[in-house]
């Protein structure tokens, strides 16, 4: 019974072969659109969380809880080293954060930015800023008053390596620093504000001693920081504050989270208004079709075949819709990872990613699929159903 409803299944969508093919395109473009568009949140998603992650926050930071400051940074660092799991910590880093403005005789006005005092030696293990350098070195512990900061920065100071600016710090101390290095993040806002010096360079201004902002902590696997901020807040005091990296971006994981759920909200009613037109074209298969139904049931059909012939039609239809949507979306979103896309400035500065990051994932064609699949049975049921009903006297009788 099933290879003869198969074949004429076959049989029957060949014959309308071109409203088939307007359905297939519709649904596949519905794919397309979402396998697209899940992709670049997942990219840009894991694109902020990493950039963020090896540039500013690491996969843990530990920041006061009252004060403006870490008094006893080096006792913090010991508990945290005499953990029985701290063989899964690649580093750790202590920060000194300021806020501060620049200038230089390149410009005639001042421009604020954000001033990171970094253990040199140390820093490496935590983050990856030495590597984002495109111009001149990275600064080391034993330069005094020197400074890399982002291209963007440079540009509209109209820095480069070598050149020197003024700084105005929180306490109202001026000093000069000299352009070691320049990097680039790729992180909009990274570019645009981030100046980092050695800390022991700060603190001495700031007249800080030995107390930091901040120790940053980074593990052998990002998923490893929720297990260690519970054992770590077990050992400190109240003194102190423990952010994963997860806390410290979970704005922009909501942000992401909300626009992703808004587009494929659209993109699932595209998807409802393409198994529409398959259900209106499957019924008008079976209102056009009632005489040849008739016959082939006065012939001993079962209602089961007939049945089986027309829901066979629309899972056909799904099929093939998934595999050229899939087809399309691999090739269009490889091509895209590849190829990123730059993006607009004016999208840059809300969101900090320069290009466009697109991830494919399994996951991304396991949902849609699976969604086309009952979309097209939903769509091919009431159809099949009628079809299978339809009684063979009345239904060779009938006259268009």
């Amino acid at each position: 019974m099933f290879k003869a409803a198969f074949f004429i299944a076959r049989k029957e969508l060949y014959t309308k072969k071109w409203r088939v093919a307007l359905i297939v395109v519709a649904i596949s473009i519905g794919i397309v659109a979402y396998t697209v568009t899940d992709s670049l949140m997942v990219g840009w998603s894991d694109d902020i969380a990493d950039k963020t992650i090896n540039l500013y926050t690491s996969h843990m930071k530990i920041i006061p809880n009252d004060k403006k400051y870490i008094e006893n940074p080096e006792e913090i660092i010991h508990t945290i080293k005499n953990l029985e799991t701290s063989s899964d910590i690649l580093g750790i880093s202590t920060r000194v954060n300021v806020e501060a403005l620049i200038y230089s005789s390149n410009i005639s006005n001042t421009i604020f930015c954000r001033v990171i005092g970094i253990e040199t030696v140390n820093e490496a293990g935590v983050t990856n800023i030495n590597k984002t350098i495109i111009s001149g070195s990275f600064i080391s512990n034993n330069e005094n008053y020197t400074a890399i900061l982002g291209y963007r920065l440079a540009n509209e100071m109209h820095l480069k390596v070598g050149d020197s600016f003024n700084m105005i710090l929180p306490n109202g101390a001026i000093a000069r620093f000299k352009v070691k290095g320049i990097f680039r993040s790729n992180y909009y806002e990274f570019d645009k504000l981030l100046i980092f010096v050695p800390e022991k360079t700060i603190q001495n201004i700031m007249k800080l001693d030995n107390k930091v902002s901040e120790i940053l902590i980074r593990f052998k696997n990002k998923d490893l920081a929720d297990s260690f901020k519970v054992q770590i807040e077990k050992l400190l005091s109240n003194d102190v504050k423990i952010l994963t990296w997860k806390e410290l971006m979970g704005y922009i994981y909501v942000m992401l989270t909300t626009e992703g759920a808004f587009a494929q909200l659209i993109i699932a009613l595209i998807l409802l208004v393409a198994g529409l037109g398959m259900a209106s074209m499957m019924i008008l298969t079976v209102s056009s079709r009632i005489r040849y139904i008739g016959i082939i049931k006065a012939l001993g059909s079962k209602n089961k075949l007939i049945f089986t012939i027309y829901f066979l039609e629309s899972l056909f239809i799904g099929v093939i819709s998934i595999i050229v949507g899939d087809l399309i979306s691999f090739i269009l979103v490889k091509y895209l990872e590849g190829h990123p896309i730059p993006v607009p400035e004016s999208v840059s500065a809300i969101y900090g990613t320069t290009l466009w990051p697109f991830k494919l994932t399994p996951l991304s064609f396991i949902y849609i699929d699976f969604f086309v699949i009952i979309i097209c049975i939903v769509a091919g049921l009431y159809p099949a159903l009628k079809a299978s009903r339809l009684d063979p006297v009345e239904a060779i009788r009938y006259v268009f």
